[in-house]
C-alpha cells in the first residue's frame, strides 16, 4: 500500500534487540516495522519485544511458514528506490537467514506461503505479476502476469492450488492457477481493492476497497459478487477468524476496527482504536487520547479470542479481546508497524 501520511509524532519506546530468552510457550507475534526496516518478535504471553531483526528497506508484508519456524518479509523499497528482495527470518535463531533476490521484479508486496512450506507466492507491483519463489533454492521459479494495474496483495485457497490477487490500480481481482502459474479469471471490484482474505472452508473471498469504502464478498470458485458492505474511511486489511465466524477490517483514516458476521454478511461491531497516552508511557501527566492511529495489519490467535492490530500512525500494536470487543492492552514496537503474523513456535519446538 502506498505510504500513509504519518498522522502523529509521538515519542514512544522503540524496540531494540534484547539478549536471547526462551521463546514464549503461547507463540510469537512477528511485526514488520516499515519505517525502521526491522521486524519485532513479541512474546504472545508476555507481550514484550524480545528481539528486533533487520530487514531490507520498507518491509511492507510478511508471512510465517506453515511450521512456524520461518518468516518471509517483502522489502518494498523507498519512494525513489524500488525494492527487489525478500528477507528470510529464522524465528528460532532470531536472525535473518538469507536475503532472496527477485532479480528484475520490483516492488514486492503481498506474500503467502504454499502448504509445502518450501515455496511462497509474492506479488510484484511494478510488473503486475505474481511470483512463485522457491525459498529453499532462494530463487524465482515461476511467474504469472495479471495484466492489471498494481497487483498488490495475495491470498491462496486452503489447498494452495489457486491464488487471488488484488489489483489496486485497475480496481480488479485476479484468480491464478498456481500449479500452472496462469491467470484463470479477472473481475472488476470497487475502487482501489487492497486487503483480502479467504474463509477457512475456501468458499468465500472478502476484499476491502479503500477508494470506495466497501468490503466485497466473492464466491471463491466463480468470483461472483455475493455481497457489498459499507466500511467507511479507508478499509485496508481484512482478516477472517480461524473459526470462520467473523471478518475483521481495519479502517485507517477513522482509526477503527470493524467486525462483520461472515454468515450473516453484516457489521456487528465497531471499535475505535484510540490510545490512552498515560497507559503508553506510564505517566499520569500524559493525559488524553491519541485518536488517529492508522490501523493496518491484523493477526488473530489460533483460538480466535485475541486480535492484534498494527497501528502504523502510533508505533504500537493494539491487543483486542474479541469476546468482550474491547482493547485489552498495547505493545510498543518499532516505527510504523504494518504487517503482522503469528507463529506457534514454542521453546520445546526449537
Amino acid at each position: 500500500m502506498p505510504s500513509l501520511p504519518r498522522l502523529v509524532a509521538l515519542s514512544l519506546l522503540v524496540a531494540t534487540t534484547l539478549a536471547p530468552a526462551p521463546l514464549r510457550a503461547q507463540g510469537t507475534l512477528v511485526v514488520a516495522n516499515r519505517a525502521d526496516a526491522t521486524v519485532s518478535l513479541v512474546g504472545v504471553r508476555d507481550r514484550d519485544v524480545y528481539a528486533t531483526i533487520p530487514t531490507g528497506f520498507g518491509p511492507n508484508e510478511l508471512a510465517v511458514s506453515p511450521d512456524g519456524r520461518l518468516a518471509l518479509v517483502s522489502n518494498y523499497g523507498g519512494p525513489t528506490a524500488p525494492g527487489n528482495t525478500l528477507t528470510l527470518v529464522d524465528l528460532a535463531a532470531r536472525g535473518a537467514r538469507a536475503t532472496i533476490s527477485l532479480g528484475g521484479h520490483r516492488r514486492p508486496h503481498g506474500i503467502v506461503w504454499l502448504p509445502d512450506g518450501k515455496r511462497a507466492l509474492v506479488t510484484s507491483e511494478m510488473d503486475s505479476s505474481l511470483l512463485l519463489v522457491d525459498v529453499e533454492r532462494q530463487a524465482v521459479v515461476g511467474s504469472a502476469r495479471t495484466g492489471e494495474g498494481i497487483s498488490h496483495m495475495v491470498v491462496r485457497s486452503p489447498d494452495g492450488r489457486r491464488a487471488y490477487v488484488t489489483n489496486l490500480g485497475s480496481g480488479s481481482l485476479t484468480a491464478i492457477d498456481v500449479p500452472a502459474m496462469r491467470v484463470v479469471k479477472t473481475v472488476p471490484l470497487p475502487a482501489e481493492p487492497e486487503g483480502l482474505d479467504v474463509t477457512p472452508d475456501g468458499r468465500e473471498l472478502w476484499v476491502t476497497s479503500r477508494g470506495a469504502d466497501r468490503v466485497t464478498v466473492l464466491d471463491a470458485a466463480t468470483l461472483d459478487t455475493l455481497a457489498s458492505l459499507a466500511s467507511p474511511r479507508f478499509p485496508v486489511r481484512v482478516r477472517i477468524t480461524p473459526d470462520g465466524h467473523d471478518a475483521l477490517v481495519t479502517n485507517a483514516r477513522s482509526s477503527e476496527l470493524r467486525i462483520f458476521d461472515v454468515r450473516g454478511r453484516r457489521e456487528v461491531a465497531t471499535m475505535r482504536l484510540r490510545v490512552d497516552r498515560a497507559a503508553l508511557i506510564g505517566s499520569a501527566r500524559a493525559e488524553g487520547w491519541l485518536d488517529q492511529t492508522a490501523p493496518v495489519g491484523i493477526a488473530v490467535s489460533a483460538d480466535g479470542r485475541t486480535a492484534f492490530v498494527a497501528n502504523a500512525g502510533a508505533d504500537i500494536v493494539s491487543v483486542v479481546d474479541l469476546r468482550k470487543r474491547k482493547v485489552s492492552g498495547y505493545i510498543l514496537v518499532g516505527r510504523e508497524p504494518y504487517a503482522m503474523a503469528l507463529s506457534p513456535l514454542a521453546e520445546e519446538n526449537r
